[in-house]
């Protein structure tokens, strides 16, 4: 078993201008979510998802989203 199969998903919903939203958070049981959740006050913004990479992708294509964000970023 690996780490990431020990870890389950859980769902949580939150009300935000007039909206309901919600979330997921990866954790071994209710008990661990709930306690993510209450550390989530405390988070750091780290910044905005662009795209996400599947691991299938080949070496190449790795190599060319990673060249097409360095220039998004640089200009």
């Amino acid at each position: 078993m690996t780490a990431s199969e020990r870890y389950r998903t859980f769902l949580f919903t939150y009300q935000y201008e007039g909206a309901d939203w919600s979330l997921e958070i990866k954790a071994r049981d209710m008990y661990d979510a709930k306690a993510r959740i209450a550390k989530l006050m405390r988070a750091r913004y780290d910044g905005e998802l662009m795209v996400r990479i599947p691991a299938q992708m080949s070496f190449a294509v790795k190599v060319i989203v990673w060249i097409q964000n360095l220039i998004k970023g640089i200009f």
